[in-house]
């Protein structure tokens, strides 16, 4: 019996804190989490300590009412009187998130530049190795262009020559054959022969 009366009791408890929260930020059971949200901005608002004519211990109201109604899952608790979180205030002592970072979100250690052995090429490949890559390909790039096009422009100009070389070869022989001389004997009659005399 005695167990019973028990959880009667915790029912009832929650059952009664289940209509202050809602009545506290005045909103219905069905009210949705926009509503519920809007309602709390509304009100703590009003009664912010920091006002003139705040109230601490609403506004702390209002604000355990939102916290439970604010979240999903402790409304879906509260809703079903098994919710404990409002019955008993403990006040938690403050976290300090930054005094123990994971050690997988840690940067690796990157030289700064305050310890006495400090590596500027080290700290320059790692902040801009990329970078430098990069350029380092583009400028591979760009090399390789600038020789494939002075080994044409080479190539075409050693072809020019070679051309040249054979039209002034072809040139000057023409110009032996038919001004040079004896070009004009084709035309003469070939010379006659005198008999030498002998006595």
């Amino acid at each position: 019996m005695i167990c019973f009366l028990n959880i009667n009791r915790c029912y009832h408890l929650s059952r009664i804190c289940l209509q202050c929260h809602y009545d506290t930020l005045g909103i219905s059971k069905n009210a949705t989490h926009a509503e519920v949200k809007s309602a709390y901005y509304k009100l703590s608002m009003r009664h912010h300590p920091d006002r003139q004519d705040g109230n601490r211990e609403k506004f702390e109201k209002i604000t355990d009412a939102y916290k439970v109604l604010g979240d999903v899952q402790s409304r879906k608790l509260y809703d079903r009187g098994a919710f404990q979180g409002s019955l008993n205030k403990q006040k938690e002592a403050p976290r300090n998130y930054y005094s123990q970072t994971a050690a997988h979100t840690r940067r690796p250690d990157i030289p700064s530049g305050r310890n006495p052995i400090y590596d500027f090429d080290m700290w320059s490949r790692l902040h801009y190795g990329a970078t430098m890559e990069r350029r380092r390909e583009a400028k591979a790039r760009y090399d390789y262009m600038k020789d494939a096009r002075s080994h044409d422009v080479h190539n075409k100009q050693k072809d020019n020559m070679v051309m040249f070389m054979i039209l002034t070869t072809a040139f000057i022989t023409c110009v032996t054959l038919l001004f040079g001389p004896g070009s004009d004997d084709f035309d003469k009659p070939p010379p006659v022969q005198r008999p030498t005399n002998q006595s």
